[in-house]
């Protein structure tokens, strides 16, 4: 029998819901995929280096989540 360990999540010390934390999932994948165009910030260096760095916090996240 497999077992799946749901991720735990606490904002400010307090943890969320299943639901909740399915909802929050949910966005960050969302954001992910808008995230897939390099100049989803812009075009110029400021906003392809901060599409770069929201895509990698948001794959760790993804990743912490069991979602990648």
């Amino acid at each position: 029998m497999s077992h799946t360990v749901r991720p735990a999540v606490s904002i400010n010390g307090e943890f969320i819901t299943h639901g909740e934390v399915e909802c929050l999932r949910a966005a960050v994948t969302s954001f992910h995929s808008e995230m897939s165009d390099d100049e989803a910030l812009g075009a110029d260096e400021h906003g392809r280096l901060m599409t770069k760095a929201y895509r990698l916090a948001m794959e760790r996240v993804l990743s912490l989540m069991g979602a990648i």
